[in-house]
């Protein structure tokens, strides 16, 4: 029988033992030569057959292995998606110092690393990487390098990269983020997940709503140690909390439409669903109506218009018994704008006033800042430093004149003095693209069904306006880039636009496979070394937080735990300039104290810490205005010790009026210490010349402020200290009138009265001294100085009384030298009297009042911004 013997690919690996068998079937015998010569032929194929079943056991387990990781990377990318659309609405600590923007960023962050880490395990197992192209792409690339641009040119680099203190969201890492979670969602999202993340956004969004309506309703249903570490305002400030609760609430209507829609939904799951959505609808409107006069009424009407005049205009499918709710939405929101705030106050808490920057003062310092640079600004998240330098003169007029914003009045005021024209024009033109792009998918096809489509580009319209015409927070820019990126990504999906993929591909040549896999190594690396380093920077701001609430209680402990966070992250100025004020408020509680005399080791140490520390939060941060200041602040503490230390406190106060010009505080303070100087000086022409200049400097800050009570006061004592006691006179009764709650400007009113010494004046200052002794009677300072006032008109007796009145409270209160010295005093005064001696009156003013208390210049600290 003629064998055939078949070794081509073409046979099936059954056939071959097929083959095997019939031969053992039809051999000749054992003995038999055809036996042995036949089976030397077959032995080969046969080792071959096993080698090949090996193989492709092998395979089949490798193959499996790769398919098992291909599809838990898949499920860990759907998982990130979910999280970051749930998370960030919902996600804080209340533990660290930045507070819940930070918190949000970092946790955005984070979340996006996982989904990088499992796109880019995905890719290995493939051999590829796919990336998809979007119609935004050069406008995107083209503001994404006017932002490196803006931080070359930064004045402030690591804040400008990493985001300013308190609000990352400005930084070029968030820019960057952006931009890599644009192509990640956009390669990775399909119809499936978008439904995903709006799902993950309504749930989030039933949570804050029920959340603010539990808080604003003060419903005693939460423990109270919850409540105390908790935002009542999830969303950081309660202006962007409004604004997401409407964008909370078109997303719920669109995903009730989407809901209805679906055919292979069976009916108990759909009316089911629908319910819930009704319920989360409702939590969000109710939630809207307690924070309304919150709302920013332009973005709100804007985009709810748009989806009730798609809907009404049957532009796009949708479900013909359904049209109804869009536009019952629009008239909810109209209805409640046409109200007003004043007629529908709900709230049962006191809620926060937030103050904005106004239109007409951003444009001012857009005008200003683009003196300076035009063209790359001042760099990524440096609002603070252009507002500072560039605040007309006119906003010292504004009761809130002393406040230093970050932010201003939208990105639409912000961008130019932040990052110049160059980022400003690629900005709205990548804007105007997506809403070019958007708008025209949107409005063609009319026989598909873009209910989604719809639902998100209005709510991102309500986020970009509100983003880009009023101040925005941090999580809301990062709302309205994950809402607007949804938006597109449907749009293009429900429009069934054709998908464009950029490929890379380790299956390519070997050169470029190499190349692709050093890349690919350096993604990981870098992916590996972000997840490091974000874990330290929010493990050291935690570090932070938790110290500055134990400064309270232990502020040596909150010092530890503050050098801890400084180890951690480096390279953050704010962590130096607060731990330096730490320690200058325990230099500050170490002087003062009962034991002051026998701390001095202890007061040089702390201080000179301070110093150090704040020299370090000035070096990272030279052109911020709070490290400047608290530097300066820290020199004039230790100038008690240490006069020369005022001339470093001078320097850096005048470089702080670099930085903010329009500061009549700085002048303010410039003077203080300048007085401070003056007084060490001998050469009378010379420190006469020196007041004149100091003079200058204070007549500043009431030009600078019109109705200045600090400068009108601090300009008196500078005229008293140079004789020209009726100026003085004039001067602090002009901070009286603008200050008539101040005690202590009554007090020295009263003191230059008794100074000046003229018939009416001894008479108002009796006045001015009684009317504060019955306010408080056991006033130190101003008891002894009714009592120089009673010697003086020759009250004999009064004065003596007054004067062991004023031995008495010096005894009762706080014993050091200084106290010892001044009982020594008022009885040596007390015996003249009694001898019928006279006392130098004006000399006695002039020391005993001086050193009653030592005066240490109050610490201001810094809370966060």
């Amino acid at each position: 029988m003629e064998i055939k013997v078949n070794t081509g690919s073409g046979i099936k690996k059954n056939d071959e033992y097929l083959e095997r068998t019939r031969i053992e079937k039809f051999a000749p015998s054992a003995e038999s030569k055809t036996e042995r010569v036949f089976a030397s032929k077959i032995e080969p194929k046969r080792n071959a057959f096993v080698s090949e079943i090996k193989k492709e056991v092998s395979g089949k387990e490798k193959k499996g292995f790769l398919h098992f990781f291909g599809n838990i990377s898949d499920k860990i990318i759907g998982l990130s998606i979910f999280m970051i659309f749930f998370g960030v609405p919902l996600f804080f600590t209340g533990i660290t110092f930045q507070g819940i923007s930070f918190e949000k960023q970092i946790y955005f962050y984070l979340w996006l690393l996982v989904g990088l880490v499992a796109w880019l395990a995905k890719s290995i197992k493939t051999g590829e990487m796919r990336i998809r192209k979007t119609p935004l792409d050069i406008p995107i690339f083209l503001f994404w390098g006017a932002y490196l641009a803006s931080l070359a040119f930064s004045v402030d680099h690591w804040h400008s990269f990493f985001g300013f203190f308190g609000d990352p969201s400005r930084g070029f890492l968030n820019v960057t983020a952006f931009v890599v979670a644009y192509y990640f969602f956009f390669s990775h999202i399909e119809k499936e997940r978008i439904k995903l993340a709006l799902g993950a956004i309504v749930a989030s969004g039933t949570l804050v709503s029920a959340w603010t309506i539990v808080r604003l309703l003060n419903l005693q249903i939460i423990p109270q140690v919850v409540l105390e570490n908790s935002p009542a305002s999830l969303l950081g400030s309660f202006s962007g909390l409004n604004i997401f609760l409407g964008v909370f609430v078109l997303l719920s209507v669109g995903a009730i439409l989407k809901i209805v829609s679906l055919e292979k939904l069976s009916s108990t799951k759909k009316i089911v669903t629908i319910i819930f959505l009704f319920i989360a609808l409702f939590f969000g409107a109710a939630a809207f109506v307690l924070v309304q006069s919150f709302a920013f009424w332009p973005a709100i009407l804007i985009g709810s218009g748009i989806f009730s005049l798609y809907a009404f205009s049957r532009v796009i499918k949708m479900p013909f018994h359904w049209i109804w709710l869009p536009m019952a939405v629009f008239v909810f929101f109209m209805a409640i704008f046409m109200v007003g705030d004043r007629n529908l106050n709900l709230s049962r808490v006191s809620l926060p006033a937030e103050v904005s920057l106004s239109y007409g003062l951003s444009w001012d310092i857009i005008k200003e800042g683009m003196k300076e640079s035009v063209i790359s600004g001042s760099g990524p998240a440096t609002y603070g430093y252009a507002f500072s330098k560039f605040k007309p003169q006119d906003f010292n007029l504004n009761q809130f004149y002393d406040l230093r914003f970050y932010q201003g009045s939208g990105l639409l005021f912000e961008s130019v003095p932040t990052i110049g024209i160059l980022g400003t024009v690629f900005l709205f033109l990548l804007v105007f693209s997506y809403l070019s792009v958007s708008v025209y998918l949107i409005s063609r096809e009319k026989d598909k069904e873009k209910t989604l489509s719809l639902s998100f580009f209005s709510a991102s319209v309500i986020l970009i306006l509100g983003i880009f015409i009023s101040k925005a927070s941090g999580p809301i820019v990062l709302l309205g880039f994950l809402v607007s990126a949804m938006a597109l990504l449907s749009i293009i999906l429900e429009s069934e636009a054709q998908a464009n993929y950029f490929d890379l591909s380790l299956k390519a040549s070997p050169k470029y496979a190499l190349s692709l896999a050093f890349v690919f190594v350096v993604l990981s690396s870098a992916i590996v070394f972000s997840f490091v380093f974000l874990g330290k920077v929010f493990a050291s701001d935690a570090l932070a937080g938790i110290a500055i609430k134990e400064s309270r209680e232990d502020r040596e402990k909150a010092v530890e735990k503050m050098q801890r966070a400084i180890a951690l992250n480096p390279k953050e100025g704010r962590y130096y300039t607060r731990l330096g004020q730490e320690y200058l408020i325990l230099t500050n509680e170490q002087a003062i104290g009962k034991d002051a005399k026998n701390n001095t080791e202890k007061i040089k140490k702390y201080l000179s810490n301070s110093i150090l520390l704040l020299n370090k939060g000035k070096e990272l941060m030279n052109n911020d205005l709070n490290a400047v200041e608290g530097l300066a602040q820290a020199y004039e503490n230790a100038g008690l010790y240490v006069f020369e230390s005022n001339k470093k406190a001078l320097e850096n106060y005048e470089r702080a009026a670099e930085l903010d010009p329009n500061n009549p505080n700085l002048q303010v303070k410039i003077g203080k210490v300048r007085m401070t100087l003056s007084g060490a000086m001998e050469d009378n022409d010379e420190k006469k010349a020196y007041m004149e200049d100091t003079k200058k400097v204070l007549e500043k800050s009431v030009e600078l402020k019109k109705n200045f009570a600090d400068g009108y006061y601090n300009l008196a004592l500078a005229q008293e200290q140079m004789g020209s006691l009726d100026s003085s006179v004039a001067n602090m009764e002009k901070a009286a009138t603008l200050s008539p709650s101040n005690v202590n400007v009554f007090f020295n009113l009263g003191r230059l009265y008794q100074k000046r010494s003229g018939e009416e004046d001894l008479k108002k200052a009796e006045a001015i001294f009684k009317k504060i002794l019955e306010i408080n009677k056991d006033d130190v300072n101003t008891n002894f100085s009714l009592g120089l006032l009673f010697e003086k008109t020759n009250r004999k007796n009064e004065a003596i009384e007054q004067y062991r009145k004023v031995i008495a409270l010096i005894e009762s209160g706080q014993q050091n030298e200084i106290a010892k010295k001044n009982i020594e005093q008022i009885n040596a005064m007390i015996s003249n009297i009694q001898k019928g001696q006279n006392n130098n009156v004006q000399q006695v003013e002039e020391n005993v009042l001086e050193n009653q208390e030592q005066k240490i210049p109050e610490v201001e600290v810094i809370e966060g911004e």
